[in-house]
């Protein structure tokens, strides 16, 4: 449906600013998807981030999990969305093309009006059940639960420099939830002298501004910018709101819960594992194992 690969592993630049909107980071220690890129990306594309995660909490910043911070993380020189360009190398992708129905033909089924052997599904469990609502396979999706989110990019025609490139609000409870120095991922995110922030808020601070005007819902997170990092700063060259209905699974299924053996139709996505890019990944490895045994 979109122009772009990778879904929420997506990247956009504005004037000069470049920036991860949804997923911010690879952290996957040992994981079959780090493996792949390890392997299939250029070395300068892909960024270790030695600086830390800090944590905040009513406008105070303090240190992070010394454990998790430890864990390998990697950023992307050009942005995340290099996930879905090197997983779709060499295979044949249909841009821009909305699917309104699957349905079960004799031997295989049938997507629009062309016919195939089988179905690999991984929108967000919403959007499948409106897709196929009287598919018995797919109804312990009926339970499946998503965080909404906002990401606001600001870019600032100030520079901005930190032992940390990331604030998390552990609590959740706060409106500003994740803030990001994008700049400070990968030098080449801002123009010199300059700096970029990706801003992500909270389900229910999501909800009440879904249908908001987007520079009430930038002026309205710029107060709790201002708290953690100061008062000093410019009106944004940048700003932009960028909304995500289906953020986060919170009540995973499980694989063979949907998928029993021998069946054509199959499910992938985070929704079935976590909300993390390696879970989604690893969710197409057994999808493409399922259907080749």
């Amino acid at each position: 449906k979109s122009r772009g690969l990778g879904g929420r592993a997506a990247t956009q630049r504005i004037e000069g600013y470049t920036f991860d909107k949804g997923a911010t980071l690879l952290s996957a220690e040992d994981s079959a998807l780090e493996r792949l890129l390890l392997d299939e990306v250029d070395p300068e594309e892909m960024i270790p981030l030695h600086r830390p995660i800090h944590l905040h909490d009513r406008g105070r910043i303090f240190a992070g999990d010394p454990e998790r911070n430890a864990r390998r993380r990697w950023a992307f020189r050009s942005g995340i969305s290099v996930i879905g360009k090197v997983l779709a190398r060499d295979l044949t992708v249909v841009r821009e093309c909305r699917i309104g129905s699957v349905t079960r033909e004799r031997g295989g089924w049938k997507v629009e009006e062309q016919r195939f052997d089988a179905v690999v599904l991984t929108p967000p469990a919403e959007q499948i059940l409106e897709l196929m609502p009287e598919a018995p396979q797919l109804r312990p999706l009926e339970q499946v639960r998503y965080r909404r989110s906002l990401s606001i990019m600001l870019g600032f025609e100030r520079s901005f420099d930190s032992d940390w490139f990331a604030l998390l609000d552990v609590k959740q409870d706060e409106p500003l939830t994740w803030l990001s120095a994008e700049h400070l991922k990968s030098p080449e995110r801002a123009p010199a002298g300059c700096s970029a922030f990706v801003l992500q808020v909270s389900d229910a601070y999501a909800r009440l501004r879904w249908e908001g005007e987007p520079q009430r819902i930038v002026d309205e997170l710029l107060i709790d910018f201002k708290r953690l990092l100061g008062e000093d700063w410019p009106a944004p060259a940048v700003a932009q709101v960028h909304r995500w209905k289906f953020s986060q699974p919170e009540t995973p299924v499980s694989f063979g819960a949907l998928n029993p053996p021998g069946s054509t139709l199959v499910v992938a996505g985070d929704a079935l594992l976590a909300p993390r890019l390696e879970a989604a990944y690893d969710t197409g490895i057994r999808a493409a194992e399922h259907l080749l045994t």
